[in-house]
């Protein structure tokens, strides 16, 4: 069991890595990835319990050793090349698609070994085999290794086809002693199969227990996707931070599951209300520091799964009923991640699925604490009546209405749950969805977006219309006719990036590549004889940009441009050599840095695209990642002369923002218009190893960037 749960744990960052230059490193990527996971998972769970139903050992023996040999055939894992490029209109699709023929058998036959072993244990003469759930600890113990064995050891020191032999490897041997397991209990009975299980049979589920099952599963698998996407979105799309929640996720399993929880269920209750609380607060500072965010966001997460797992386990059945257990909570883990992946996108304008999923574990610790049907009723009231006040702000732009209905809730709840020990689930319930509902507004939003790389907003005021992805500003274009061909933000003529593009046109540079749209401020750099394409992931953008009800950029200034939509490791390259004389690369999701696009074989690409006097330019103002020493690292490596600059609002004026940049050349001749004396330097170095596409060291540039005092 912890050999199958560290493979499956293994390939889930290792796969969902190599799948990133598909798809842009978006957050979504790893939504979808993880949708998957669970529901090839659920397939596992009810294949295990159908097997369950053949009473021989040995033919299930037998038919298991089918099903991995089927598995074996997909080894050493690949990514596979019998799909297309994925569409523009729904790569979440494609991407389970992929996902399905790249890795689907073996991931199908590893993921039902944690309910099969577990029921085949029962089979045995052992005296513990009457409650064997105490192994869903141990295989949690497994996965939890695996995920912090992949950021610290794996991925730093091994590549991408290493990791996959390896994996592959890992994977026989596990079917191996899988195989070990079922010929062992088929012994137990003295060489003959065994007909049943040990224990006598027990009564029938009832289906509102196998609905507390599903939605104690539910809520945690949200949250699990949730707080994965509010903290990736600020960050970067990188294993690294990924593993971090889902390795917290499993360690709630290994608590709960095991015979003396390290942390009891009275304990977690009571710890879970204060951190839904510290999260509430964490909504409220949508620009709060990272080092504060972060940890509220992940302890509320931690102890509200950790709160479910624990009434999961009281609620388990019989062991003659565990592989029934393990597929409707595994069914409920599905339903919590299509929700996030494919629902939530739909039915909401923001990111509120988080926020609800926080509000829901505060319902359901409510309900526990008073069993009885009329409070359950009553707690499932209030988190629809929360819901509802949630969606009417989304659809009416209203959110006093839904502060105001908010505030009669917590009124509501405070009457009903008041007479329970844990009244304060009331209190957290409240605070968290109306707190959540008034950080999560935007004032003067004209339009707002919601799609597979996240949330778009147009807001309007102080004299000028802004693009926010996410949280982060990303263009601006001023409401004043006479000002409105002015690029502002990062692109202003004082910044690093315009005053690069500015040298680079007067040094006779007429054919321009900009990967990243944004709200196409570059446009207006553009002279009569110049040759622009833009390169841009995400068609809600693009529909932004050349909306002139919106923005008038690229309507004004480049009406003929093309814009390219897709990744633009892809969709650079059918571009003829040498076809560019600037390339700047400002492909940005609201600070989520897809890292394959700054890799020493990304670099090569954009030099085969420039021609001999060709200049990259590349925007690397994060807030949390160090980027300069990645880019003067890769620059070295290739030969090629680099010059950083970093501007500020008080040198360049309050219509721009605080800009890094780096330009690129093949010598230092043509960076001459670079000077010392104009603020451009030589960048620094790490000198560690270099970003590649199989080797990205996330947690070094967040400690240099916290080294550097950000």
């Amino acid at each position: 069991m912890g050999l199958s749960a560290t493979l499956l744990f293994l390939v889930q960052p290792l796969f969902a890595k190599m799948t990133l230059p598909l798809l842009g490193g978006s957050p979504s990527v790893w939504n979808t990835a993880m949708a998957f996971f669970q529901g090839v998972l659920l397939l596992g769970y009810l294949y295990a319990h159908g097997l369950q139903k053949l009473r021989g050992m040995t033919t299930q023996v037998v038919v298991h050793a089918c099903v991995l040999a089927v598995g074996a055939f997909f080894v050493p894992l690949a990514v596979s090349d019998a799909l297309d490029r994925p569409p523009t209109d729904a790569p979440a699709f494609w991407l389970l698609g992929l996902y399905a023929v790249s890795i689907g058998a073996p991931f199908f036959a590893l993921s039902a070994t944690a309910p099969l072993l577990q029921a085949w244990y029962a089979r045995t003469r052992r005296p513990d085999a009457g409650d064997p759930y105490h192994l869903y600890a141990a295989s949690n113990v497994g996965s939890l290794a695996a995920l912090a064995a992949y950021p610290t050891v794996i991925e730093p020191l091994t590549r991408l086809d290493a990791q996959t032999t390896g994996w592959g490897i890992g994977f026989w041997a596990t079917a191996a002693a899988v195989l070990a397991c079922g010929v062992f209990v088929g012994r137990q009975g003295g060489g003959a199969a065994l007909s049943a299980p040990a224990a006598p049979r027990s009564s029938p589920v009832s289906w509102s227990r196998r609905g507390r099952w599903m939605a104690l599963a539910f809520v945690p698998s949200s949250l699990l996707l949730g707080v994965t996407s509010h903290l990736t979105t600020d960050v970067a799309s990188a294993p690294f931070l990924w593993v971090v929640p889902l390795a917290l996720f499993l360690a709630t399993f290994v608590i709960a599951f095991a015979r003396k929880p390290l942390i009891s269920a009275a304990r977690a209750g009571k710890i879970n209300a204060f951190t839904l609380a510290l999260a509430a607060a964490a909504l409220a500072l949508p620009q709060a520091r990272w080092e504060f965010a972060a940890p509220a966001h992940l302890a509320a997460f931690f102890f509200a799964a950790l709160a479910c797992h624990h009434l999961l386990v009281k609620a388990r059945p019989d062991a003659d009923r565990l592989t029934e257990f393990y597929l409707f909570m595994s069914l409920g883990g599905v339903l919590g991640g299509v929700f996030n992946a494919f629902a939530a996108p739909v039915l909401f304008d923001s990111i509120l699925e988080y926020p609800l999923a926080l509000a829901a574990a505060a319902g359901l610790a409510a309900a526990a604490d008073r069993p009885g049907r009329r409070d359950a009723w009553a707690a499932g009231g209030l988190f629809t009546l929360f819901l509802g006040l949630i969606v009417v702000q989304e659809r009416l732009a209203d959110p006093n209405l839904a502060l105001g209905g908010a505030a009669v809730g917590a009124g509501i709840a405070a009457a009903v749950l008041v007479r329970g020990a844990r009244w304060f689930y009331a209190a957290a319930l409240f605070g968290v969805v109306a707190v959540s509902g008034a950080a999560l507004r935007f004032d003067g939003v004209i339009a707002q977006e919601r799609g597979f790389f996240g949330v778009l907003r147009v807001v309007e005021g102080d004299g000028r219309r802004e693009f926010y992805h996410g949280t982060t500003l990303h263009g601006a274009q001023s409401t004043d006719p006479a000002e409105a061909r002015t690029p502002l933000t990062y692109y202003g003529a004082r910044t690093p990036i315009g005053e690069a593009l500015q040298a680079r046109q007067a040094a006779g540079a007429r054919s321009f590549a900009v990967i990243g749209l944004g709200v196409g401020a570059t446009a207006c750099y553009a002279e009569a004889d110049d040759q622009w394409t833009f390169y841009e992931i995400d068609p809600l953008v693009r529909d932004i940009a050349q909306d002139p009800d919106l923005f008038r950029f690229l309507s004004d200034c480049t009406p003929d441009a093309p814009v390219v939509v897709g990744d633009a490791r892809l969709t650079l390259a059918d571009a003829a050599p040498g076809a560019f004389d600037v390339i700047l690369l400002d492909a940005f999701s609201s600070d989520a840095i897809p890292t394959h696009l700054l890799t020493r074989e990304a670099l090569a690409l954009y030099v085969d695209k420039l021609s001999p006097e060709g200049v990259l330019i590349a925007h690397i103002s994060n807030r949390v990642l160090e980027l300069e020493s990645v880019v003067g690292d890769l620059a070295a490596d290739a030969g090629l002369a680099v010059r950083v600059r970093k501007s500020s609002k008080l040198r360049d004026g309050a219509d721009v923002q605080a800009t890094h940049a780096a330009v690129l050349a093949r010598d230092s001749e043509t960076l001459a218009a670079f000077a010392v004396d104009r603020g451009w330097r030589a960048p620094r170095r790490f000198g560690g190893r270099l970003w590649t596409d199989d080797y990205v060291n996330i947690p070094a540039a967040l400690w240099r960037k916290r080294a550097a005092g950000r």
